[in-house]
């Protein structure tokens, strides 16, 4: 059955090549209608020399197949398939399939297909595919358009247009600044006149849901941007976001500049930050971190910390000091408690620790319950904190028996403190350990004259056991 048909439609081709005989030509040789080119059709080729024609100029290696296909063309290594295609053509290596495809064309390496696609081109290197796709372009070269009119009455260059009437220019104005244009969707661009855009839409608009600059570099969404949403579910804002965000690196303003925060919804709102001449409009004083330029809804934010935000340690806590030091300020009679009896809410109850009023009032750091350590340093702001002057020769040397009725009046050494006032002033171990020093002194002093007072003693002795000798001798 198959041979059967193939054989009819054998006999038919060959019935009508007969009836066209005088008109229409199927030749390849190199003495007649061009070098190793095939002409099929009335009129096809008919500006083809008859007569041998010179191999380095041609026409030569074209195939015209369609109603006056390639008529008064002159090209070589052009394809035409289709009614009327690349008549008046003197362009190369171009394929044009379609009726009229490609007429009065005299650019190089195109190819159209689609009835009347790339009519009246000067241009080079374009693909159009779609009826009217490319119809007007002049001098455009590289550009892709795709689909029904698309492209139609375009003069720019490198454009890539997708769709039925994507960058068609249905005023018939002919447009010569709009390059680097890639158009995607039916009528995407639609009589626009721009250069190196991206519009992404679905139907004739200046404002298409997809807008990029190719020059500036950037990509604007116009209405609501899903990122890991479900794909069935519709963005409740301009960008929402199913997942985390990651910043690598965020530039430092030094301008007006703006920001962004949330509410308590979770909507991220733009919000402006003058950050003009330094950063010092962001300053925190205690917990609240305070912006000097006045937002549109407040102005401050409260940080939870260690200055009037108590807490309870859940773990260990190291704390490296690299080489640097930890300082507390405690100007304006400020203090550092340590110690098991203080209470929360403030006020703290201090009333175990040593009074800081009169005497004590310069004390900075209260412990209750002692401090343990392996060595403990008292430094001395001068020589005069210790109690060297006792070995003076005009240091007033109390005699023993003063120091006896002294000790018998106040119950205490002469220069030390009473037990009452030392629980009323606290013991400064600086100052008790030079004390002490001092009576040590004094108590050496006592010695050695005590020791002058023996040894002068011992003396007188040794004086009177002789006279006692001589006397006894003398009996």
């Amino acid at each position: 059955m198959n041979a059967t048909r193939l054989l009819l439609s054998g006999i038919a081709l060959l019935s009508l090549l007969e009836l066209h005989a005088q008109a229409s030509t199927v030749l390849n040789t190199s003495t007649n209608k061009g070098i190793n080119s095939v002409v099929i059709g009335v009129d096809a080729g008919t500006s083809l020399p008859t007569v041998a024609v010179n191999p380095n100029t041609g026409p030569l290696n074209n195939t015209y197949v369609g109603w006056n296909s390639g008529n008064t063309a002159t090209g070589s290594y052009n394809t035409f398939l289709g009614a009327d295609t690349g008549i008046i053509t003197s362009g190369a290596y171009n394929t044009f399939i379609g009726d009229k495809s490609g007429r009065d064309n005299t650019g190089v390496s195109n190819v159209f297909v689609g009835a009347q696609s790339g009519q009246h081109n000067k241009g080079n290197a374009n693909i159009f595919i779609g009826r009217l796709s490319g119809l007007g372009n002049q001098e455009g070269a590289n550009n892709v358009y795709l689909g029904t009119s698309s492209g139609q009455n375009n003069n720019g260059n490198n454009n890539t247009y997708i769709g039925s009437n994507a960058g068609d220019r249905s005023n018939k104005t002919i447009f010569t600044q709009n390059a680097g244009n890639v158009f995607i969707g039916f009528r995407a661009g639609y009589n626009t006149n721009v250069s190196n855009k991206l519009y992404i839409h679905n139907a004739e608009s200046t404002t298409p849901l997809v807008y990029g600059d190719f020059e500036s570099q950037y990509v604007n969404i116009n209405n609501m941007l899903g990122i890991g949403l479900p794909l069935d579910q519709v963005p409740l804002a301009k960008l929402e976001v199913n997942g985390t965000l990651k910043v690598n690196t965020l530039p430092i303003a030094t301008t007006n500049t703006y920001f962004l925060s949330t509410d308590a919804s979770g909507n991220v709102k733009k919000q402006l930050l003058n950050m003009t001449g330094a950063p010092s409009n962001l300053v925190l004083t205690g917990d609240v971190l305070t912006l000097s330029n006045p937002l549109t809804a407040g102005n401050s934010v409260k940080l939870p910390n260690i200055y009037n935000t108590n807490g309870t340690l859940t773990g260990e806590r190291v704390v490296a000091m690299n080489n640097n030091r930890l300082i507390f300020d405690t100007e304006a009679n400020g203090r550092i408690y340590v110690g098991n009896t203080l209470t929360t809410p403030s006020p703290f109850n201090t009333s175990n620790f040593p009074a800081v009023t009169g005497a004590n009032d310069n004390y900075k750091l209260l412990v209750e319950g002692g401090i343990l350590s392996e060595k403990i340093k008292v430094a001395l702001r001068s020589g005069a904190d210790w109690k060297d002057s006792v070995f003076a020769s005009d240091y007033p040397l109390m005699s023993l028996n003063k120091v006896e009725e002294y000790v018998k009046e106040n119950k205490h050494l002469p220069g030390i403190e009473s037990a009452e006032e030392l629980v009323k002033k606290g013991l400064d171990l600086g100052d008790m350990q030079a004390k002490q020093m001092g009576k040590i002194e004094e108590l050496t002093l006592y010695v050695i004259e005590q020791n002058k007072t023996l040894e002068k003693q011992n003396k007188e002795i040794e004086e009177l056991k002789a006279m006692v000798k001589v006397l006894m001798e003398k009996k």
